[in-house]
């Protein structure tokens, strides 16, 4: 076959294979892709072994492809992308909290999103184990009645 020199025909080829479902022409095809590692590519590679059901594997290219397109230093995957000499967590965030755990707050729909917490705690007197909030100022009796 007939391409250029960045495989724009075959990359197109896998597209429609993927489109139509056809797993095997799109393993086939990607076989013969030159592994130039732009995030098109890698995007594309992960798109295939995810029809193919190899999660692990499409995982691996699309956190390779982010990495291009943040521009992190390359690695030899035994360790954690880097970025400006210093390792690059998935989400720095996980396992930071500025407050802590939060009981979740009736809702009329049913279990309430952590960002619907009642402006009012409720009475401790009354309010079922493990729902009263510290942080809140306690609500009146009037306040009660009328919820």
């Amino acid at each position: 076959t007939r391409d250029t020199p960045q495989q724009d025909a075959r990359a197109g080829a896998i597209d429609v294979a993927l489109a139509s479902k056809n797993v095997d022409k799109a393993k086939q095809l990607s076989a013969g892709l030159t592994n130039d590692g732009t995030p098109e590519r890698l995007l594309l590679l992960a798109r295939v072994s995810e029809a193919e059901g190899n999660h692990q594997q499409a995982m691996s290219y699309l956190r390779t492809a982010r990495g291009k397109l943040l521009g992190l230093q390359n690695n030899t995957g035994e360790t954690a992308p880097m970025l400006g000499g210093l390792a690059l967590a998935d989400n720095p965030f996980v396992g930071t909290s500025s407050t802590g755990e939060v009981a979740a707050s009736p809702s009329l729909y049913g279990q309430a999103m952590p960002w619907q917490v009642a402006q009012l705690a409720r009475n401790p007197q009354t309010a079922p184990p493990g729902t009263v909030r510290t942080d809140l100022p306690v609500e009146t009796a009037q306040a009660g009645t009328l919820r």
